[in-house]
């Protein structure tokens, strides 16, 4: 039986931030949790670089360990993590753009029943990516500005 794919979601915003700066605040862990509400801990050799693994504690189920399985520098990262019997493609890109630049997530699945994966992930995704989003737009903007904002474990 043949391994599915399927593309849970895509989601963009366009940011006015330098793609060179947003670039550093995507691929340092030491920011994740300032955009990822639901990041409780990250543990990761950095700078990241392709094949790096690493493990990081969610509020949500998706995955403990990862994997970086590309890095394209101030283009694109893509994460890989496991979650029951699918494998998770999380792809993160930036495209300079005339006022800043444009940011791009995705999610892929991959494996058995990989379109019923894609329907639920898809759904959780889609609730998560607005805040995130938001979130690193916020990050951004006021780190552009020499201000920042972490946020502190509760």
């Amino acid at each position: 039986m043949q391994k599915q794919q399927c593309l849970c979601g895509e989601y963009k915003e366009k940011i006015a931030v330098p793609a060179g700066f947003l670039w550093a605040l995507l691929v340092d862990p030491h920011y994740w949790r300032s955009w990822q509400s639901d990041l409780q801990e990250v543990r990761v050799t950095v700078p990241l670089q392709e094949g790096t693994a690493g493990k990081w504690r969610r509020a949500s189920a998706w995955g403990q360990a990862f994997y970086v399985e590309k890095l394209e520098a101030e283009c694109k990262l893509v994460l890989r993590f496991r979650y029951l019997w699918w494998t998770l493609l999380a792809v993160s890109s930036l495209e300079s753009d005339d006022d800043g630049c444009v940011v791009r997530f995705s999610l892929e699945v991959q494996g058995l029943l990989a379109e019923v994966a894609a329907a639920w992930f898809g759904k959780e995704m889609a609730l998560q990516m607005a805040g995130f989003l938001q979130s690193l737009r916020h990050l951004g903007e006021t780190a552009q500005k020499g201000e920042f904002v972490f946020r502190i474990p509760e």
